[in-house]
């Protein structure tokens, strides 16, 4: 060997080496970096045991990333140059071990070797070649080596020191190897899993669990044992959002806990976690009967009341996804009861309360809700570092006084929330939310003024945050609302909407407020004359309304367009849209009132232009609607007026007399009235809108 190859050896392993301990820290994409560095020089000196034993490493690490596809082709590509290597069976095992393991975690059981099993690579890895560990020792030793080393391990996990108690899993299944003690290894990288699971390194813990499933199954009378792994990697599949694959393994778990006798826990275990991958799935029912089922065998042990508690509580959260609130709250106020027979479980007894009192808010019993949260409040004050709780507390309360119209009330107990809130950290969306409350409050007691102070409070905090765009465009709708339907202050309305227009955003919701924003921008532009303007907004609208599918706002858009583009003088457009407009009414129940409104405005157009006959009909069909609805007088009487005057058009004369005496009687003075405007003023004629606004009866609907 020359010098220099000499030293780029040395600098292979020290890659190597320094890929190992950076897999240590679980700093996988630097270790990565690590052994593709060492491999390419490994490949320099056409070193085939370097070169496999880095690939192998790198399909470790990748697995551990839960990259398995590429996990797959690393192993591979290892095996093949092993292959060429004489003496490496174990290390050609230890790489078909783990394109079986990457396999069967992207449920794919090809090419599975059925071999003996790799070191495990979601626990610190064995150290690299050359590097003692440990000597040798005679088998008791290395039993009673390893079995120490486990008892540390445990130890270490039990105190939270969770990466201590991985290197020392590490070094015990390295000792129960020797030991060839395949229980023992199982159980260690149970074990590891369990420590990786609790750090959130999710796809590692599941690998450490199908390794040791996989040797449990090589140990008769196992199981239960293999019952807990499948039941560990079936909470994983959970918590990675993979709930028919959860569901799967819960089942398999399962069903060899049955085969077990005295395994009652396990199974009540086993089945709520079958419940909450059901109640993901949108199988609410038979999350139920699995809840249920679950309660009654913990009923059976000893020493449950906390689990009986948590599978109470799961009940409440699956009921309430079916709406089922009353039923819901009876299930955390027996949760409840049940924490209150376990010894310092106060913090889990409160929570219960106010996931009680949430289900009683939606089900409407505000009472009850105040009762509840009382209760506890209190507890959250008896218990340390619970202001974050104590404040959702009081938030709860707010809401439920607001229901009942208790709205100062509500103020001071938002005040007392929102002063908690700034006592904590990160908390600025919390207390912008505790302002808009405020103000809705001030709103509904029609302390109107003093309320867009509060929502403009509530809007400064909402910018100071990111992804809080339809919270500001609430805050800018509520006072817009105040600006243009209560103060008549439409420039102020109008700057409102064009800011919630600048904000954008996507996705329906957004879509659909910017709809709204558009329509309403309409209204207030003809009502500031600016008509041309209004009718490129009700346009705009228009699209976002086709976009959305919203079959109503569209038939009320194109209503409120038609009459804006008659007063522009742009007769046959109207028409179009009005007719438009008519056409999808009809496709909607409940919208007589708008048919009618929509059929008199055409009427007025029409008559506009000279096609009174067209107009005439337009009248009397408006009028026969109306009829069919209470408190319409005033409308009938102007489609009876309108009517006699289009009679007069069309030469009835004899005919007129008798719509004119029946607006009358219907309307007294209403023909004056309207006798005084000028016909060629469409703003000032017996439009739809004139006679919904100032008689308070059907016609328009207002968006918004």
């Amino acid at each position: 060997m020359s010098s220099q190859d000499g030293k780029e050896r040395n600098r292979a392993k020290k890659k190597y080496d320094e890929g190992f301990e950076l897999r240590l820290e679980s700093k996988y994409a630097e270790a990565l970096a690590a052994y593709k560095e060492a491999l390419s020089i490994y490949r320099s000196l056409d070193d085939a045991f370097g070169q496999s034993s880095c690939l192998k490493d790198i399909g470790a690490v990748l697995r551990e990333l839960g990259r398995y596809e590429e996990a797959v082709e690393a192993y591979r590509q290892a095996l093949e140059v092993y292959r060429q290597v004489e003496g490496t069976e174990k290390e050609q095992a230890g790489c078909q071990e783990g394109i079986d393991l990457a396999l069967r975690a992207l449920g794919r059981d090809e090419g599975a070797g059925g071999t003996a099993p790799a070191p495990a690579t979601s626990a610190p890895p064995a150290p690299p070649s050359g590097v003692p560990s440990g000597g040798s020792t005679s088998s008791g030793a290395a039993q009673q080596q390893a079995d120490s080393l486990r008892d540390e391990a445990l130890a270490l996990r039990r105190a939270g020191r969770y990466q201590e108690a991985l290197t020392r899993f590490g070094q015990a299944l390295d000792a129960y190897r020797q030991e060839g003690t395949r229980t023992g290894q199982a159980d260690c990288l149970n074990s590891i899993g369990l420590v990786l699971d609790v750090l959130g390194r999710l796809h590692a813990a599941m690998d450490a669990y199908l390794q040791a499933l996989d040797l449990y199954r090589r140990v008769s009378g196992t199981q239960r044992l293999q019952g807990v792994c499948l039941e560990n990697i079936g909470h994983v599949l959970h918590r990675e959002g993979r709930y028919q694959e959860a569901l799967t393994r819960f089942e398999q778990s399962l069903d060899l806990y049955r085969q077990v006798a005295g395994s009652e826990r396990d199974q009540a275990d086993c089945l709520r976690g079958t419940g909450m991958a059901l109640g993901k799935l949108g199988r609410h029912e038979e999350a139920l009967t699995c809840l249920r089922q679950s309660l009654g065998l913990y009923q059976q042990v000893e020493g449950t009341r906390e689990e009986q508690a948590e599978c109470l509580g799961d009940t409440g959260s699956i009921l309430d996804d079916l709406d089922r609130y009353q039923e819901a709250a009876e299930a955390y106020r027996q949760a409840r009861e049940t924490y209150r027979q376990v010894e310092g479980c106060e913090e889990e007894q409160a929570h219960c309360l106010h996931m009680a009192a949430l289900s009683l808010l939606r089900a409407g019993r505000h009472e009850e809700v105040l009762a509840v949260l009382r209760d506890a409040l209190e507890l959250y004050r008896s218990l340390p570092d619970t202001q974050s709780d104590q404040a959702d507390c009081l938030r709860g309360t707010a809401l439920a006084l607001r229901k009942l119209g208790r709205y100062e009330e509500a103020r001071t107990v938002l005040h007392d929330a929102l002063e908690l809130y700034r006592s904590l950290p990160d908390t600025q969306s919390d207390q912008a939310w505790c302002l808009q409350a405020a103000a809705d409050c001030l709103r509904e007691a029609g302390q109107f003024q003093e309320a867009q102070t509060v929502y403009r409070q509530a809007l400064s905090l909402y910018r100071s945050l990111p992804g809080t765009q339809e919270e500001q465009a609430e805050c800018l709708l509520r006072c817009a609302d105040i600006a243009q339907w209560v103060t008549g202050r439409y420039e102020e309305a109008l700057t409102a909407l064009r800011q919630i227009l600048d904000l954008g955003g996507q996705g329906d919701q957004a879509r659909k407020v910017r709809a709204v924003c558009h329509f309403r921008v309409g209204t207030l532009l003809v009502e500031l004359g600016r008509d041309q303007e209004a009718v490129a907004a009700y346009r705009q609208a228009l699209e976002d309304y086709r976009e959305e599918g919203a079959v109503a706002e569209r038939a009320s858009c194109l209503h409120e367009l038609g009459t804006t583009l008659a007063q522009t003088g742009r007769y046959e457009e109207a028409l179009t849209a009005l007719d438009e407009s008519l056409g999808l009414y009809r496709t909607l129940s409940g919208t007589v009132a708008e048919q009618a409104g929509c059929l008199y405005d055409t009427g007025v157009v029409l008559g506009v232009v000279g096609r009174h006959e067209d107009a005439l009909t337009a009248y009397q069909d408006a009028v026969e609607l109306y009829r069919s609805l209470p408190d319409t007088s005033r409308q009938q009487a102007a489609c009876l007026h309108s009517t006699g005057l289009a009679l007069v058009e069309v030469g009835r004369y004899e005919e007129a007399p008798a719509a004119f005496q029946g607006a009358e009687d219907l309307c007294p003075g209403l023909c004056e009235e309207v006798g005084q405007a000028d016909a060629e003023d469409l703003r000032a004629a017996w439009s739809a809108r004139r006679l919904a606004e100032d008689g308070d009866a059907p016609g328009r609907t207002r968006q918004g």
